[in-house]
């Protein structure tokens, strides 16, 4: 962070727009060339380390969870992106929605491929973020999910406890789900 206090202030912002503009690149030549596109969200990520520019450290994290969960290495895609979500500040709540999404997919996968304790922990993490940002509906969300994954596990009263808490909070806001998890 010092070095971030010590840079003039145009200096850091300039340092600020080729972050955005490495994230970007990044983003424009991921499916194509996606080797190039890691390499230049990584050189996002660490010059935004170096000057403490959260918004973009938060991106570059994101967007590498995603070509992480890509290629098939689980483990780094939920550091990343768990890390994207705990970065994520009042300025830039914006970022929350993508980095839950993030996170969601990743403990979706776990669960999946039967790392169910990893699994667990990531929709645990996820619950406790969704307190953190008094987000209520997403919350729903990963009660719902972490019930399905109980479910696969056959511990089917904490499913179904779950599920009856996630149930209770979309109808307290009379969300369009309701009917989806009654089905369910």
């Amino acid at each position: 962070m010092a070095v971030f206090a010590a840079r003039p202030r145009r200096a850091r912002q300039h340092l600020a727009e080729q972050i955005d503009t490495l994230i970007a690149s990044g983003r424009d030549c991921a499916s194509s060339h996606p080797g190039r596109s890691r390499s230049l969200f990584k050189q996002a990520e660490l010059l935004a380390r170096e000057i403490s520019y959260f918004a973009g450290l938060s991106a570059a994290l994101q967007r590498l969870a995603w070509l992480d969960l890509a290629a098939g290495e689980l483990d780094q895609a939920f550091q990343r992106a768990s890390e994207a979500s705990f970065i994520v500040s009042a300025q830039k709540i914006s970022d929350w929605p993508s980095a839950f999404g993030a996170c969601f997919v990743i403990n979706n996968v776990h669960g999946q491929v039967g790392r169910f304790a990893e699994a667990e922990a990531g929709w645990h993490r996820l619950l406790d973020l969704t307190h953190i940002h008094s987000d209520e509906l997403r919350r729903a969300d990963a009660l719902d999910e972490l019930g399905r994954l109980r479910i696969a596990q056959g511990q089917l009263r904490d499913a179904l406890n779950l599920r009856f808490a996630a149930l209770n909070i979309l109808e307290k806001h009379a969300d369009d789900n309701v009917p989806i998890v009654l089905n369910n």
